[in-house]
């Protein structure tokens, strides 16, 4: 009897459980992939994808360029320095003070003025200044200043003007100007390997890597994906394929195509994802590996680019009190009888990204008995010793590695 209600308990817990499954995508970071030097400054170039069809190509100069310069450090004449100047508000700029040597002091300007007019526009704001200084004028400008100062007059005071002679100084000025590009991605590539690829037009190609023509660019690879695990990294420049180059993303959808069509995979679903062309016409089932040769800034690198259906999917079981396991390309995650003081076992294994390295990342976690007593933890791959941080705890103080 007691065994039967056992019986019956965990048959019950056990049609409790479910299995779930649906897409994932781990986006990327932003990846730089080429800096050049300039005469005033620097170019860079990074790719970011986050999402398995909108990939990006973020360009960022950084230049110098000089602007007009005076040496003026103004305030606005608002209602109470007016009353307190004796002057109309907001007509005119109070010259708080004079850089020593600049192009105001040359020209004669001194703390105290009202600054009204430059090069005969009224100014009326301290804004104003700055704008007209550098946005009309060029370094080396020569042009006439009106301000007002007050000066006696006998036993009074008076607000006199004065038109003073000025040539613009320069100053040089840092300036970042950033564009982005979105590119064309081969999604269907991306849904069997986890290698996300994009066309490089030719003059945006020509700026990053001098090429004559457009490149094919990795601009994400799902974490734990064969593509991950075969060491391709966002930022390679793929070389060839199957020995042959130049390459397109015509060239990459018909070999991966082809390569699926010999494990009995629908070749559609390699289509060019924006445009949704077939690529089906006249292609043969090609069994043999797809060759991937790239270049990138981990170097260069050779490796067959394995295929899978079930890249995209992941899944759930979940037992009450018995069993919550998930699982995907990026890790699994499980813990077994795991609930009053902890007693069981959990384990967490993860791949993670990696941008310094075509080895994959992987960080471990398990733990059993009350409370924790054992717990085993491995950290990121070590690129210098070529090998995994790792540590084990024995009765919660104990530790070893």
């Amino acid at each position: 009897m007691v065994l039967r209600t056992v019986a019956s308990a965990l048959l019950l817990l056990t049609t409790t459980g479910c299995v779930n499954y649906h897409s994932t995508y781990d986006a990327p970071n932003k990846q730089l992939i080429a800096q050049h030097d300039q005469s005033d400054g620097q170019s860079s170039y990074s790719l970011v994808q986050r999402s398995n069809d909108q990939a990006t190509l973020h360009r960022s100069v950084d230049s110098t360029r000089k602007v007009a310069y005076l040496g003026l450090v103004t305030a606005n004449v608002d209602g109470e320095l007016a009353r307190a100047l004796g002057v109309v508000a907001w007509n005119g700029v109070y010259i708080e003070s004079v850089v020593a040597g600049s192009p105001a002091d040359d020209a004669g300007l001194v703390a105290g003025d009202i600054l009204r007019s430059i090069a005969d526009e009224e100014i009326g704001s301290k804004d104003e200044v700055q704008e007209f200084i550098e946005g009309r004028l060029s370094p080396g400008d020569e042009f006439e200043i009106l301000v007002q100062r007050w000066e006696a007059n006998g036993d009074d005071l008076m607000l006199a003007g004065h038109r003073l002679n000025a040539t613009a100084g320069s100053r040089d000025v840092k300036q970042t100007i950033k564009e982005s590009f979105p590119l064309e991605l081969a999604a269907g590539v991306q849904k069997l390997t986890g290698l996300g690829v994009a066309q490089i037009p030719a003059d945006l190609a020509n700026e990053v890597w001098g090429s004559s023509a457009g490149e094919l660019a990795v601009t994400g690879v799902i974490t734990g994906s064969p593509a991950y695990h075969a060491g391709f990294r966002t930022g390679d420049r793929i070389v060839s394929i199957d020995g042959s180059g130049p390459t397109s993303l015509a060239d990459l959808e018909r070999a991966v195509a082809a390569k699926a069509l010999s494990l009995g995979i629908e070749p559609s679903l390699v289509a060019r994802g924006s445009h949704g062309n077939w690529i089906g016409d006249g292609l043969e089932p090609h069994p043999a590996d797809v060759v991937v040769e790239v270049s990138g800034p981990l170097g260069a690198h050779v490796a067959p680019l394995t295929i899978t259906e079930d890249l995209d999917d992941d899944s759930e079981v979940y037992i009450p009190i018995i069993l919550d396991w998930e699982s995907d390309v990026r890790g699994t995650d499980w813990s077994f009888l795991d609930f009053i003081f902890q007693f069981g076992a959990n384990y967490r294994g993860t791949y993670g990204r990696q941008s310094d390295s075509r080895q994959p990342a992987h960080s471990t976690y398990f733990s059993m008995l009350p409370f924790g007593m054992f717990e085993y933890r491995s950290g990121r791959y070590d690129t210098n010793s070529g090998s995994m941080d790792s540590e084990y705890t024995f009765f919660w103080f104990i530790t070893i590695g």
